[in-house]
């Protein structure tokens, strides 16, 4: 007896992408048992009136907002959600007090993801839920920025190795090849304005990029509960400093954020990109990184779906869902 087929090849990266096959036309199902479905929507114009109806998000909801560019511009919401089983088989993290269980999950998320988009649509009317082959064509650029073209396959299953295996991702100590073509990743910890991300998206408008925003939920409790543990060395003895310090840190809508350009550049100007980037963003006085020993867990954690990726403390509270779209 031979163990041989069974043994995980941890250099193909269809190991490590948790796609799964789509059980409904718009539903993910993940190889962990997770769901995710997209939302695709047009540019966001602010308006200070209507506001997206709030959701009381937990832990185990997840929530990737991105900007795919290459020849134009396209907007997507991914929603994930993955179900936390008590030793009943109840399943505790629905957003409402509802009975789910194992056997109706799939059922449960589908209408949750339903009301998650109507609630979008009062401010996004033209938004709507990717089904299959567009679904497909997003999953496929968040992996190789446009390079390779997916045909819808005969059953949408095995997703993982699909949608990768014509696509050729080296990682090396500090970088990431693309089909011999070089990630940069640019993080902005400081959460700027969408005056300075203008900006920023205009220094890279002639090479493809994603520019993602991801939330890993906590409800309202959870969250307090992980500031106290994170703050608990803050201003020994100063309690009347420490609560100024912490004011308003919690909002309605918390979790750990990440906030990145992801940028496909070939490797004779990524050094040269790299030093009018940093030039450029020095003049913007704001705070930021350029990627290298944390490049890989930052590039993993903004594929839709990989939340045990890139999971940095301290957590982000924002007033309303509005403020994460991107314009």
């Amino acid at each position: 007896m031979s163990l041989n087929e069974y043994k995980i090849d941890d250099t193909a990266v269809a190991e490590w992408i948790p796609w799964g096959g789509l059980f409904l036309p718009h539903v993910m199902r993940q190889k962990d048992g997770s769901y995710f479905s997209v939302i695709k929507y047009k540019a966001y114009v602010i308006d200070p009136i209507k506001k997206i109806t709030q959701v009381d998000y937990k832990r185990g909801w997840c929530i990737w907002i991105e900007k795919q560019h290459k020849d134009d511009n396209s907007y997507f919401i991914t929603i994930c959600w993955n179900p936390f089983y008590s030793n009943t088989g109840k399943i505790s993290n629905t957003l409402m007090p509802e009975k789910v269980t194992q056997t109706n999950e799939l059922t449960y998320f589908n209408d949750a993801i339903k009301k998650i988009k109507e609630n979008i649509s009062s401010i996004l009317p033209d938004c709507y839920l990717l089904e299959r082959q567009e679904l497909l064509d997003f999953l496929s650029f968040t992996l190789s920025f446009g390079i390779n073209k997916v045909a819808a396959p005969y059953i949408y299953l095995y997703l993982d190795i699909y949608l990768s295996e014509n696509i050729k991702i080296n990682f090396g100590d500090n970088n990431i090849l693309i089909n011999d073509k070089t990630v940069m990743i640019l993080s902005l910890p400081g959460c700027p304005n969408q005056t300075v991300i203008d900006k920023i998206s205009r220094l890279f408008k002639n090479t493809p990029y994603r520019y993602v925003k991801r939330l890993l939920m906590l409800d309202q409790k959870e969250a307090e509960i992980d500031y106290k543990k994170y703050t608990k060395g803050w201003c020994d003895n100063r309690s009347v400093i420490k609560s100024m310090v912490m004011a308003d840190l919690i909002s309605d809508i918390n979790g750990y954020y990440s906030e990145n350009f992801l940028i496909l550049l070939n490797k004779d100007i990524y050094y040269q990109i790299q030093k009018n980037c940093r030039e450029f963003l020095a003049d913007l006085k704001i705070p930021y990184i350029l990627e290298s020993y944390n490049l890989k867990d930052i590039w993993w954690g903004s594929i839709p779906g990989i939340f045990r990726a890139n999971i940095v403390p301290p957590l982000t509270g924002f007033k309303f869902l509005d403020e994460l779209l991107i314009s």
